[in-house]
């Protein structure tokens, strides 16, 4: 079986609990009475403890002061007794030198019995001396007791003391961690949410896209469509055109265009398409089809932005339709054009150059 393993907490409760019976068990069964607080004057004190041991039955008791003072005023009485004999024997002892005037041979036995007296008389004395002692070395013995009574007493309440203030610090650390447990619990539940909505944003972004490419390709789709009949119809006004024109030399050769490949959107900039018909003697009759998707091109080649994007753009010479080009135009976002150090590319008037 192993070992269980307590807390320090739930030991000091359980001593707290325990020690009235431990105290009450000591205080009948107990073999030792030197382990307890010592008292420094006798103001206040009506008992002092006390081993008792007869009859085979041994346990600690309480001696009133008034038992240990009657064997001291005993020890007294018999002092004074013994002082009245030694006066009484000084008495006889002057009396037997008043006798000694008138019998020289009966004054060596009075003195005699003289000195015998105050001999008794000293050892008397002795003997109240011995009993003062004794009994002030067994009040100075239980003062001392009682004093290390207090102090045990006074440590206890100390460590008493100490262990309700741990036990506070450790409520209050509980609190403390019980309120940081649910700041985290709310900062979890905001970044749920946060997510959750990041989540359908992101869903709606990829809709959108989605929608917006959807509409490209039917854009895309619906140029191809005008342009195949844009080239129909410019193939009947070409052959209408080389009716009239005949072999006098006004029929295109071939077709030059410059287009621009990117805008950045917001660029106040005028952009167009340039195109030329070769000879120089051909008729410049062009014909613009575009998605109006991220630009629109007018008639006479110019572009307007409408978005970020792309947009495909057919070029038509209406005499000549096989020789039609196709371009393409990106729409991007403003960014600023960085040097081939990284740093930011600033026009001849230090404007930021945007790309």
């Amino acid at each position: 079986m192993g070992q269980i393993q307590t807390a320090q907490i739930e030991l000091e409760a359980l001593c707290a609990r325990l020690a009235p019976v431990f105290m009450e068990y000591l205080r009948t069964h107990g073999t030792a009475v030197d382990r307890i607080e010592t008292a420094t004057t006798l103001d206040g004190i009506t008992s002092l403890p006390a081993r008792y041991s007869l009859g085979g039955v041994e346990k600690n008791v309480l001696a009133p002061l008034g038992l240990l003072r009657a064997g001291v005023d005993d020890a007294i009485g018999s002092c004074t007794s013994a002082t009245a004999d030694a006066r009484a024997a000084a008495a006889g002892a002057n009396a037997a030198a008043a006798k000694a005037d008138k019998a020289a041979e009966d004054c060596d036995e009075a003195r005699q019995e003289a000195e015998d007296a105050a001999l008794r008389a000293d050892e008397a004395a002795g003997r109240v001396d011995d009993a003062i002692k004794s009994a002030n070395d067994t009040v100075s013995e239980l003062l001392a007791n009682e004093a290390e009574r207090q102090l045990n007493e006074q440590e206890r309440e100390r460590a008493e003391q100490e262990r309700d203030n741990r036990e506070a610090q450790r409520m209050s650390a509980e609190r403390e961690r019980a309120a940081a447990e649910g700041e985290r619990a709310a900062a979890e539940t905001l970044r749920v949410s946060a997510e959750a909505r990041r989540v359908k944003s992101e869903s709606g972004r990829v809709e959108a896209e989605q929608l917006r490419e959807s509409k490209f390709n039917e854009s895309v789709k619906s140029a191809e469509a005008a342009a195949m009949e844009a080239i129909n119809a410019a193939g009947e006004c070409r052959t209408v055109t080389e009716q009239i024109q005949g072999i006098a030399g006004y029929i295109p050769t071939s077709l030059e265009c410059d287009a621009p490949q990117c805008i950045t959107l917001g660029n106040t900039h005028e952009f167009a398409i340039a195109v030329r018909l070769l000879p120089e003697k051909a008729a410049q009759n062009i014909l613009f089809l575009g998605d109006d998707g991220a630009v629109s091109v007018a008639p006479d080649g110019k572009i307007t932005v409408n978005r970020a994007g792309e947009s495909v753009i057919h070029i038509v010479p209406v005499a000549r339709v096989e020789l039609f080009k196709t371009v393409r135009i990106r729409v991007a976002e403003p960014a600023m054009a960085l040097t081939a150090a990284g740093s930011v590319r600033l026009s001849g008037s230090g404007g930021i150059i945007l790309r």
